[in-house]
């Protein structure tokens, strides 16, 4: 994570909060290990979190500072958390370096382990080993409300609550986000969690806003000296309006709206609208100024780019948002993104600036204008339309011109194709209403282009990720079009193609084609739709008529299976072997998730009700209980003069 371009708090601003600050995390003596700083969106979280780790990076006391972001992919997936932690806590420290390093070696898995199992091996093992001369270690988390959404981080949130507990007294956490209901439950019941809310009403806080208005004027002064606006413009009693009209949030969103190309029309316009007395209204009359237009073409390409930029599953160049909606090159999207520049990012990515503007935009009561408001699930309609058509356009046998022995590395697609293939499905997931124009759309497709598709998924290293798609694919046409028996067959079909023939699809795109093609059942949907036998192999006599019941083939044992056991949600399989190791695999893609090496042969295994710990006989007379997320022993019981075969757990 880069925070070189982040910026902080102004000169001699906000010192109330960061003494604060600074004092809880050099009282040795408090046991509360974390400090959870709240507040509204645009109350300055972010500018805070970044001068509170400037601080303590001067101060020598920094471990590490990790800032998250919902549009942007990398910043905001809870399970490379852990994992960045540690990274930048061991180049804080050689000698933390050295012991993660070490951790590593031991447990080579690591990295698709368990978050919990990850900060333990990863950061609480280490830091534990090692005696500090500093007071203290802080570690900044900034935005955790924008990684991922409240399910993503459920885990995070586990550990964050349950397992930073055990660090050394050493370490101080600092976590900034907005009260989201998942986080406030998870960190208000804790007596060991600081909470503090920012407040935005107080005086200090409006003297720090004049501060920081006086500081952007004076710069877009100078800036637009030519327009001579005057040595003193705007003057104080605009800046005391300024204060007022800001109630504590939004001052950097309209200094950038009125660092326009006339800043003074621009200030008048903020200023001509209705005071308002609360935070999030004063931000909504800001939005409103801001997209104050009623040109017809304006509000129509607004509509279209605005809503693909909000609902986007990841963050869109301004050359793919062209290509997905088709826009003709005399009317580009950023001819629309250009006029918002203090509401959108623009590159490398268009993306929204501040996730208030996301919330003003899709909520009808707060836009006041029906043209500004999203309706998300009617939006989704739109974009799954979209990535229907761009698709039906692109997609084709050997799409890239390949070969079998060709290195698929190189190898990628344009970025609109890209999306297409990889959120389709989670678009059309979402629609609810005007069904048949999709249901037309969505047999043509799979009809002309699934085994197109199944390689350029292939091609974008997403194979494993088809067979979750199509098990939510053939939900959403049973929920929605159920008399479509065609297509049901043929994303029933799809969906075993998916989970049979995925490892050998992800090993090269074209062997949708030669190997996975001719190997599929004779009398499915399926092959019946895409079979040539003037174009593709056949099985002599034909392979099998139907699917097999078998589902999934998991390989990486090198003895004999002993004993085959599934967690109590269905989502996780455990194996032992003669081979000494017990293995844990997806249930659902055939992944395997753990590998744990024993040294002993297995004869029995079988999961606890919470599915957490898994309980082995072996052939050396033990039982033994291990926590299958830290892979660790947790108990021993001896008693057996035999080999164990059987092992069972009750309910409780």
């Amino acid at each position: 994570m880069d925070a070189s371009r982040r910026t902080g708090c102004l000169l001699n601003t906000r010192t109330d909060v960061l003494k604060f600050v600074v004092d809880w995390v050099n009282d040795t003596r408090s046991e509360q290990k974390m400090l959870w700083i709240h507040g509204l969106a645009g109350s300055g979280k972010s500018a805070l979190s970044t001068t509170i780790a400037n601080t303590f990076r001067d101060s020598g006391q920094l471990g590490a500072f990790l800032f998250f972001d919902r549009d942007v992919t990398e910043r905001s997936n809870p399970t490379t958390v852990i994992r960045t932690l540690a990274h930048q806590l061991g180049t804080s420290d050689s000698r933390i370096g050295a012991t993660i390093r070490t951790a590593i070696e031991r447990n080579p898995n690591i990295t698709i382990s368990p978050l919990t199992r990850q900060f333990r091996k990863l950061v609480l093992e280490p830091l534990s080993e090692i005696e500090f001369n500093a007071p203290t270690i802080v570690v900044v988390l900034d935005a955790l409300d924008k990684c991922g959404t409240a399910d993503e981080r459920e885990a995070l949130l586990t550990v964050l609550t349950e397992d930073f507990i055990d660090l050394p007294l050493v370490l101080r956490i600092i976590i900034t986000s907005r009260a989201e209901l998942d986080i406030s439950n998870a960190f208000e019941p804790r007596h060991y969690i600081f909470a503090c809310e920012l407040d935005i009403t107080s005086p200090r806080n409006s003297d720090d806003i004049w501060s920081y208005f006086r500081h952007r004027m004076i710069f877009i002064r100078t800036k637009r000296r030519h327009l001579r606006p005057g040595t003193d413009w705007p003057g104080n009693e605009i800046f005391q309006q300024l204060v007022q009209r800001a109630s504590g949030l939004w001052v950097s969103t309209a200094s950038k709206f009125i660092d326009g190309h006339d800043p003074r029309k621009r200030l008048d316009i903020i200023l001509s609208g209705d005071a308002t007395s609360g935070a999030e209204a004063a931000l909504d009359a800001l939005y409103k100024t801001a997209l104050d237009s009623d040109e017809e073409d304006f509000v129509t390409d607004f509509r279209v780019i605005i809503g693909t930029i909000l609902l986007a599953h990841v963050p869109l160049s301004s050359a793919t948002i062209d290509a997905l909606l088709r826009l003709p090159e005399d009317r580009p999207c950023m001819n629309t993104i250009s006029l918002l520049g203090c509401l959108l990012q623009q590159s490398p990515a268009v993306r929204v600036l501040h996730p208030s503007f996301a919330d003003f935009l899709t909520t009808e009561e707060r836009c006041g204008r029906g043209i500004w408001y999203f309706d998300q699930f009617a939006f989704h309609h739109h974009l799954v339309c979209r990535c229907l058509d761009r698709m039906n356009i692109f997609l084709e046998r050997n799409m890239c011109n390949m070969t079998l022995a060709a290195d698929l590395s190189s190898e990628s697609l344009p970025g609109d194709i890209s999306y297409s293939c990889a959120f389709w499905i989670d678009h059309l997931y979402a629609v609810q209403d005007n069904i048949p124009p999709i249901v037309n759309r969505l047999r043509d497709f799979l009809s002309r282009h699934l085994l197109h598709w199944f390689e350029a998924m292939s091609i974008l290293r997403k194979s494993r990720e088809t067979i979750s798609h199509l098990s939510r694919l053939s939900d959403w046409i049973s929920m929605h079009s159920p008399n479509e028996t065609l297509l049901m067959a043929l994303a029933r079909d799809a969906s075993s193609f998916a989970q049979l023939f995925a490892p050998s699809i992800e090993a090269h795109p074209l062997l949708v084609y030669i190997s996975a093609l001719p190997f599929t059942p004779t009398s499915t949907t399926l092959y019946r739709t895409y079979h040539r036998p003037d174009i593709f192999s056949s099985i002599s006599g034909g392979f099998r008529r139907t699917w097999s019941p078998m589902l999934l083939v998991l390989t990486g044992h090198t003895d004999n299976v002993t004993s085959v056991a599934i967690s109590s949600d269905g989502t996780h399989i455990a194996s032992g072997s003669a081979d000494g190791t017990i293995r844990v695999w997806n249930s659902t893609t055939g992944a395997e998730v753990e590998e744990i090496r024993i040294g002993h042969g297995v004869g029995s295994v079988e999961f606890y009700p919470d599915g957490r710990r898994i309980v082995l006989g072996f052939d050396d007379d033990t039982v033994r209980v291990w926590d299958a997320m830290l892979v660790t022993e947790v108990l021993t019981m001896v008693g057996h003069t035999g080999a164990v075969r059987l092992v069972s757990v009750s309910s409780d």
